[in-house]
C-alpha cells in the first residue's frame, strides 16, 4: 500500500468515527473539490437537506447518511421528495456504508446518485493533496459562525402593569352612639313628673274646698 492510499484510508476510518456535522462538512469539502458550491444546512431540522449544491446555476442537493450498515431506500425516497418539492436537478445521497440492492435497482429511473463507502474513499483518494486543508477550512469556518451568529436574547418579558394602588376605602364616619340615658336620670325625671302631679291635684283639691 502506497503512501497516499494509507493516508486516504486512514481519513476515510476517521470519517466514520467523526461527529454527524463533521461528516457533513467533509462531504461539503469533497464537493467543494468537485467544483460544486456549496452551502452547509443548520444541522439540524433542515427538511431533509444537508448540503445545498450550485454548478452552473443548477441547484443540487445532498443528504449525508453516516451509517455502518446498509442504508435502507426509505432514505432515497425522502431524499427524492425533497428533490421535487425544491426543483432541484438531482440529488446525492452519500454514505460510508453501502446501499441495499433494493436501492439501488429503484434509483437507477431516479433523479437521485448514490455515494457508497467504497466511491466515496476514492474522492478522498483523488483529492488527498488538498482534502485535509478543505476540512480544516470548513472546520474553522463552522466555528467562526457559530461565533458570529449572535445567540437569540431572549423576548424581554413585559413589564407587569403597575398594581392599582387600591383607593383608599372612605370609612363611613361611624355614627356616634347617642349617650343612652343613665336610668338613674330616667328615674329622677319620673319622680319630677309624678311629684309635679301630686302638686296639681293639690292644688285642685284647695280649690274645691274654698268654694263649698
Amino acid at each position: 500500500m502506497s503512501d497516499i492510499e494509507k493516508r486516504a484510508t486512514y481519513l476515510f476510518e476517521q470519517l466514520k468515527n467523526k461527529t454527524p456535522r463533521e461528516f457533513e462538512l467533509m462531504c461539503a469539502a469533497i464537493f467543494e473539490l468537485e467544483n460544486y458550491e456549496p452551502a452547509v444546512g443548520p444541522g439540524c431540522r433542515d427538511d431533509g437537506i444537508d448540503i445545498i449544491l450550485n454548478k452552473g446555476g443548477l441547484i443540487y442537493l445532498a443528504q449525508c447518511k453516516q451509517y455502518k450498515s446498509t442504508v435502507p431506500i426509505n432514505a432515497a425516497r425522502e431524499l427524492l421528495g425533497v428533490v421535487h418539492k425544491e426543483n432541484a436537478t438531482k440529488g446525492f445521497l452519500v454514505t460510508t456504508a453501502k446501499f441495499s440492492k433494493e436501492t439501488l435497482k429503484w434509483c437507477n429511473n431516479q433523479k437521485i446518485d448514490l455515494i457508497n463507502g467504497d466511491e466515496l474513499f476514492a474522492k478522498i483518494f483523488k483529492h488527498i493533496n488538498h482534502i485535509e486543508l478543505k476540512f480544516q477550512e470548513w472546520l474553522s469556518r463552522e466555528c467562526k459562525d457559530n461565533k458570529s451568529s449572535p445567540t437569540k436574547k431572549s423576548s424581554p418579558t413585559k413589564k407587569s402593569s403597575p398594581t392599582k394602588k387600591s383607593s383608599p376605602t372612605k370609612s363611613s364616619p361611624t355614627k356616634k352612639s347617642s349617650p343612652k340615658k343613665s336610668s338613674s336620670t330616667k328615674k329622677s325625671s319620673s319622680t319630677n313628673k309624678s311629684s309635679s302631679t301630686n302638686k296639681s291635684a293639690n292644688k285642685s283639691a284647695n280649690k274645691s274646698t274654698k268654694k263649698n
